[in-house]
């Protein structure tokens, strides 16, 4: 079974780049830094639909249900620090389906042989300005797919990176055969960089399939193209899959054990309230600060 997320052809064409770079080990060091973007965003974005799934599901563990439902129905408000667990991973998709459009680039470069953009919006800025002619094939793929899909997770992208949070309103409506609907909704006019005129209505965007679907989509798209990529390619020798580190690793008794010990989860959190306490204390004190001058004065409702 191929995993979720998985791009089985992958290998064979990062295997080829990599033979086509040559033998030198600190040029295949960096090479890796690009090559091996690309499948770890698609799994990125694999999780982040995963995740959500399972976080919408038990977004309303331990919250009451109201008192005063009727016998149809009841709605159940997910409260804020369940709801942002929503959010978060919303955000994780986006990012993690731009950055994996992003790190397509790198193989239509080397694949290829062309310089692109490092930016898959701009890739398609230049083709449609005829700067950067690529195959039939592909081109027709790449602009068809960012007409119809890859420019929307750009916008939603963008939206929440720099304006504003895009899915901040949950709720359940639970029936009494045990059913639920979910509320977790996107704008529907996320290229909109004024928070006030976003829209969630006439049409409203379910978040959750919106992102499958987006997702699929560009699983899709990324299949395809490096498909595609593979047959500009020819090796008679076997895929490889290098063991490249980062940073040295030492073996032997002469060098010192590194890294740190296994996380206690109920101390990480002691330790994180605690801080915030102390700061809480030590700011607290100093407030209100009488060297400082107002600049947001309040007026007084009375007067």
């Amino acid at each position: 079974m191929i995993p979720i997320g998985q791009i089985p052809h992958l290998i064979t064409l990062s295997s080829r780049i990599r033979e086509a770079a040559g033998d030198n080990p600190e040029a295949q060091r960096i090479q890796e830094f690009y090559l091996e973007q690309l499948q770890y965003c698609v799994y990125a974005a694999a999780d982040a639909v995963l995740g959500l799934a399972e976080k919408l599901i038990h977004s309303t563990d331990g919250v009451p249900s109201p008192d005063d439902a009727s016998p149809s129905h009841g709605i159940i408000l997910v409260p804020e620090p369940i709801r942002n667990t929503l959010s978060f991973v919303v955000d994780h998709y986006f990012d993690a389906a731009r950055r994996a459009l992003n790190a397509a680039n790198v193989y239509i470069s080397k694949t290829l042989r062309i310089s692109v953009p490092a930016s898959f919006a701009d890739l398609v800025k230049q083709i449609r300005k005829g700067k950067i002619q690529l195959p039939d094939r592909i081109q027709s793929l790449t602009l068809g797919y960012w007409e119809a899909h890859g420019n929307k997770i750009k916008a939603y992208r963008d939206l929440s990176q720099h304006f504003a949070v895009i899915s901040s309103d949950a709720r359940v409506t639970t029936f009494p055969d045990g059913k639920a609907a979910y509320y977790l909704v996107l704008p529907n006019n996320p290229e909109e960089k004024n928070p006030t005129k976003l829209s969630y209505v006439d049409p409203r965007i379910d978040a959750f399939p919106y992102i499958v679907n987006s997702y699929n989509k560009l699983y899709r798209y990324l299949f395809e193209l490096t498909h595609i990529l593979t047959s500009y390619t020819c090796s008679e020798s076997q895929d490889t899959i290098p063991i490249l580190f980062k940073s040295p690793l030492n073996l032997g008794s002469k060098h010192p054990v590194e890294g740190h010990s296994k996380p206690d989860i109920d101390d990480l959190k002691a330790y994180l309230f605690e801080s915030q306490l102390h700061i809480y204390g030590a700011m607290k004190a100093e407030l209100p600060r009488k060297d400082i001058q107002p600049t947001l004065i309040i007026a007084d409702k009375k007067a």
